[in-house]
């Protein structure tokens, strides 16, 4: 297994060469002048954006054909390489380690590295909380799906959720903002803004205030109700994964439900917290939804599949409980479906979603590099398509180690 993983940690290196090195000639055969920065658009006078521009070429090697400014921008980022002489443009003679350099963004003018950190969070979390909500919801209610093949929950369940992939995104964000958002409406969550925060709420306390102890006892009371309520429900229709991922859902809506009703005093305050939490419900429903039918779907058929075969009926005759037969044996022999569509989230955290982040204005990863490619912003997307490279195949090899895990038949030595 090791030696496994040292070749294919040793096979990123071409492969990722190979990615960027398309990238790179494709953005080099666009038409316009990628490589070139616009200097007029910062009011500097004829003489200094000639200085400006001369350093660029010399850093940059705008004069040398594609491949050898590919080689310079390669060299820019490894780890182990030629020094760069900025002002010049030369490399030096000396080959050692040094520390990489992603470039400057022709456009925003700040390094690759200061944008991508500050961009990329808010990203990450968006993904962060979307994607375990979709797997748990989906894979529940794939293996339910299967269990109760051609009944009523089975065909209205998947009825409903491929009704919900059939909505297009970009629509339902649009009503959600206009209908749900602000005040014009039910101003239920508030207005989308680049900040992720309320004006009122940029000063105050990190963490709720109550005003009186009905404040404490209906801001705690309401979640433990919630989930103790869809708990027992979920556990009555669905057993135990049903019962947690109803209790998880009773807990977020009684939440949402005491911030956005208006039963708590005049003294109650939501803090920061609670504030930033209320923005990320809506963008988070919007990525979540359109995922439930195909996994679910997925699921569903790869427990179909190991639920009438030979182990199943041999474990039933031995007299296990079909609940056990479902989680402890049939629903582990049907993840390696799932394990190869978990390979592609590492690369989702990166990439975000461009329409959702664009409809609630949120200032992430996804919509950056958008801008990047229209304004072919070439050491912005570079990077990035680098780093969404590396997430990529670190994500196939996770999931081929998951493979392993998963079913004990499965080696790589």
């Amino acid at each position: 297994m090791l030696t496994y993983i040292v070749r294919r940690i040793l096979l990123l290196v071409p492969t990722l060469i190979g990615i960027t090195f398309v990238i790179f000639i494709v953005m080099a055969m666009a038409p316009g002048q990628l490589q070139l920065p616009d200097f007029d658009e910062d009011g500097i006078d004829a003489e200094e954006a000639a200085a400006l521009l001369a350093a660029h070429k010399a850093r940059y090697g705008i004069d040398q054909p594609a491949p050898v400014q590919y080689l310079r921008w390669l060299n820019a980022i490894s780890p182990l390489g030629y020094h760069l002489d900025l002002e010049t443009g030369e490399l030096s003679s000396q080959f050692g380690f040094k520390w990489p350099d992603l470039g400057r963004s022709r456009v925003i003018h700040r390094p690759v590295g200061d944008i991508i950190l500050e961009k990329l969070p808010i990203t990450v979390l968006l993904s962060l909380i979307a994607t375990p909500f979709v797997y748990l919801v989906s894979i529940t209610l794939g293996v339910y799906q299967a269990q109760k093949r051609g009944t009523l929950f089975d065909v209205g369940t998947g009825m409903f959720t491929l009704a919900l992939w059939s909505i297009p995104v970009i629509w339902t964000g649009v009503l959600l903002v206009i209908y749900v958002t602000g005040q014009q409406h039910l101003g239920w969550f508030p207005t989308p803004n680049s900040q992720m925060a309320t004006y009122e709420m940029r000063g105050a306390p990190f963490l709720p205030s109550f005003g009186d102890g009905r404040d404490v006892a209906i801001f705690f009371g309401a979640p433990l109700v919630s989930a103790v309520v869809l708990a027992l429900l979920g556990h009555r229709w669905l057993r135990v994964p049903g019962a947690l991922l109803f209790a998880v859902i009773g807990v977020v809506f009684a939440i949402v439900t005491v911030n956005v009703t208006g039963v708590m005093s005049e003294g109650f305050s939501r803090g920061y917290f609670l504030d930033f939490a209320m923005h990320l419900v809506l963008p988070v429903i919007c990525l979540v939804y359109g995922g439930f039918a195909f996994l679910s779907k997925l699921t569903r058929a790869s427990v179909l599949e190991n639920i009438l075969s030979d182990y199943a009926r041999t474990a039933r005759a031995k007299g296990l409980t079909e609940n056990r037969i479902l989680w402890r044996h049939v629903f582990r022999n049907s993840l390696l479906p799932l394990i190869t569509v978990g390979a592609s989230l590492f690369p989702s955290l990166l990439a975000g979603s461009v329409i959702v982040e664009t409809i609630f204005e949120i200032d992430g990863m996804g919509k950056q590099m958008v801008d990047a490619a229209m304004n072919k912003d070439r050491d912005l997307v570079l990077s990035v398509a680098l780093i969404s490279g590396v997430l990529t195949l670190i994500g196939y090899l996770v999931a081929d180690l998951g493979y392993a895990i998963a079913d004990p038949r499965v080696s790589y030595d």
